[in-house]
């Protein structure tokens, strides 16, 4: 008998926020994909609709990508994460152009994906919008977040299948570190199995090949947060994570201990002798050599 990828989403939905069981949970169709958002609405509710269509929501069928053609092979998921403030996004561009130039096809993706149904909720969070940080519950926030990676999933297996190296900026790590870090200490390693779960388990997300993890001291990233430029979700210099210097530090604990896995690479992005930042060059550099083993069995594709 084939299992309803329902059931366990609905159990899911009615343990953490106590909705009732018989709310309707909607599927998003996908092309030939069937997908299920984790979306729970009471039935007989006014103003309540379900999410859009995969099509509405503007999901492309196939990804965008740089480099020259497909490989047949299946694909590489590189996954870039660290703190607020540490040069995520720096360093997926970099090395999108590195691994473009070597031949390798490549789909960019970032998270969270503030024009998503889950994405736009993520940003309501964000802006404190929820309440402030200590009282919105963490189960809350996190479902959030995979939600909004559930959304994305079709294209990232399209990407994979047809052996395109995925580089998202944040994926399931972020989840973990930063949702973690709101957790009881006594209650954080319960709480990363529970992520895992739902979005290895329940969504049937794709796993790593490879993590990156750039660290960079708190005090540091607070510090650089201020140096941003504006933001699509938010009119504040800082968002209801970037403005808490101790939340910073909590997940910074968490990424270190997650960093200790063994699809995990930490790269020292500070130079405490000169006390100061490495370059984007440096930091580049030592990115491309932690993704090279993963990617080296793959023959590059031809131009």
């Amino acid at each position: 008998m084939v299992s309803n990828p329902l059931c366990g989403v609905r159990h899911a939905l009615v343990d953490t926020f106590q909705i009732a069981p018989d709310c309707a949970l909607v599927p998003i169709a996908h092309g030939e994909t069937s997908i299920v958002a984790c979306a729970a609405l009471p039935r007989g509710v006014p103003g309540l609709s379900a999410p859009r269509s995969a099509d509405t929501l503007n999901l492309p069928l196939t990804p965008t990508w740089s480099g020259s053609r497909m490989n047949m092979k299946r694909g590489s998921l590189i996954a870039m994460e660290g703190i607020d403030g540490s040069g995520k996004g720096t360093q997926v561009e970099l090395l999108e152009k590195a691994l473009a130039a070597r031949g390798h096809s490549v789909f960019r993706i970032a998270f969270p994906q503030y024009d998503s149904w889950f994405g736009r909720m993520v940003a309501q969070f964000l802006n404190g919008e929820f309440g402030p940080l200590e009282t919105v519950d963490p189960h809350f926030t996190a479902m959030l977040y995979a939600g909004d990676r559930f959304e994305a999933k079709p294209q990232i297996e399209a990407a994979l299948a047809r052996g395109f190296v995925v580089l998202a900026d944040r994926y399931i790590g972020s989840n973990l570190a930063h949702q973690t870090a709101r957790a009881p200490r006594e209650k954080r390693d319960a709480f990363i199995a529970w992520i895992e779960h739902l979005e290895y388990t329940l969504y049937q997300l794709p796993r790593e090949t490879r993590v990156i993890y750039l660290h960079v001291p708190p005090q540091e990233a607070h510090a650089l947060i201020a140096q941003k430029g504006a933001r699509s979700y938010t009119s504040a210099r800082r968002d209801i994570l970037e403005a808490s210097l101790r939340h910073l530090e909590e997940a910074a604990s968490i990424y270190d201990h997650l960093s200790r896995r063994s699809n995990w690479v930490r790269i020292e992005c500070f130079d405490p002798a000169r006390k100061a930042m490495r370059s984007p060059e440096e930091i580049s550099r030592a990115v491309s050599a932690a993704v090279e083993p993963v990617l080296s069995a793959a023959t590059p594709v031809s131009k």
